[in-house]
């Protein structure tokens, strides 16, 4: 049970889920011989009780590892954040999920519509609204590699907004994108008559005791801000302007399990119904099999048996070149459009435990981050990283080998 204030019992020893212990050492091991890695800190949640490990270093004070209050750059995990927002919101009819974008948008920056569809907050929510994946006058007069967010302004983002082609009729294809998710966390808050931040905080952070979930940190917090890498060098930290929305929040690994078991145990927070509502399935990939890029191999194998295998059947060459050429075709003929599976905000997977899993990753130029977790049985994983690894092999190989079942 989530406190009022958040808090919640400390983490039990690690033998109340046998093999947990080394499971983080096997699923870490790898991760740290990396050169590019820095720290790391786990959190898992399984069978009902909170662990957290952590390993390398923070960064700032020589050879310390990351403690639970150490604070990270989240990068997209704060998109999840955005969507909980949507989806208070939208219960308490302060906004509507398939309102217009344009509803909340100034004249001169309208979004134009495709196929005769207008861009709504559900086709924001769930990467489906055409909209590039970047910001097309990203790279401004005051453009910094190092920082390039910082001095992305409202007035960049309008000028963007009416310039902007859609590259696929709204609700159709999935289209990762930041740009899309800076905008549904910009028009919320215009919505709000806020800004993105105080949003946040009072909406999401404030219900579930998030001391430590922000965009700009205070003195103290800045002290236990781990430093960034990149390639194993230091680098500067990342500022989100007007595309807040799409992964400007910190936090730390005690605030970010708090929100982990927040999504675990929804009827054990004030925000419910949010949550729940948040989980739900809004688009829907038909053809997992084909997902990524898993059609690689029986593309091979068909080709490779069409040349070698089959001719010792007696096909005819015609008739081995013709299986060569049609199978990749039906392959590709039944390749979704580019509808992924997501509720608001978070990805679905089903083939990470043979379940329903949802996540979130995240980067930014010196971070890296995940969040994973199933409902049934109740299980969760947060790694947070302060170099640009990426922390995700770890975090699924642990969400693999909890148990499938509550201990008894």
């Amino acid at each position: 049970m989530i406190k009022p204030d958040g808090s919640q019992p400390p983490g039990p020893n690690t033998d109340a889920v046998p093999g947990l212990q080394g499971s983080v050492d096997g699923a870490v091991h790898k991760y740290m011989q990396s050169k590019r890695s820095a720290g790391l800190a786990v959190g898992v949640i399984a069978d009902g009780e909170v662990f957290s490990f952590f390993h390398g270093s923070n960064g700032r004070d020589g050879s310390a590892t990351p403690d639970e209050n150490c604070i990270f750059e989240v990068g997209s995990i704060t998109k999840v954040f955005t969507a909980t927002l949507l989806a208070d919101m939208h219960l308490r009819k302060e906004v509507h999920l398939d309102d217009p974008v344009n509803k909340y948008l100034p004249a001169s920056a309208k979004l134009p519509s495709r196929g005769g569809v207008d861009v709504t907050l559900r086709h924001l929510a769930t990467h489906t609204s055409g909209l590039p994946r970047l910001p097309e006058n990203l790279s401004g007069t005051n453009f910094n590699a190092a920082n390039p967010y910082a001095h992305y302004t409202e007035e960049d983002l309008y000028v963007c907004l009416a310039k902007t082609r859609l590259t696929s009729k709204p609700g159709t294809k999935s289209n990762y994108s930041n740009l899309g998710f800076g905008l549904l966390g910009h028009v919320l808050a215009k919505a709000a008559g806020t800004d993105f931040e105080t949003l946040i905080k009072q909406r999401i952070c404030k219900p579930l005791g998030l001391i430590d979930t922000t965009i700009h940190l205070s003195q103290e917090q800045q002290q236990r801000l781990a430093a960034g890498h990149s390639g194993g060098k230091r680098v500067l930290n990342w500022d989100l302007a007007a595309l807040a929305g799409a992964g400007a929040l910190r936090s730390s690994l005690r605030d970010m399990l708090r929100f982990l078991r927040a999504n675990l145990e929804p009827s054990s927070t004030p925000l419910e119904a949010a949550l729940n509502f948040a989980h739900e399935i809004q688009t829907e990939r038909k053809y997992r099999f084909y997902r990524d890029f898993g059609c690689v191999a029986p593309l091979v194998v068909a080709g490779l048996s069409g040349v070698f295998v089959w001719r010792s059947f007696g096909l005819p060459v015609w008739a081995r070149v013709t299986t060569i050429l049609a199978i990749p075709a039906v392959m590709f003929y039944f390749w979704p459009l580019g509808l992924s599976t997501m509720t608001l905000g978070w990805h679905v997977d089903d083939l990470l435990c043979d379940k329903p899993v949802l996540w979130h990753n995240g980067g930014t130029g010196g971070y890296a981050s995940y969040m994973a977790f199933l409902r049934e049985p109740p299980h969760g994983v947060i790694v947070l990283a302060n170099s640009d690894q990426e922390p995700d092999s770890v975090a699924r190989k642990l969400l693999q080998g909890l148990p499938s079942k509550p201990a008894g």
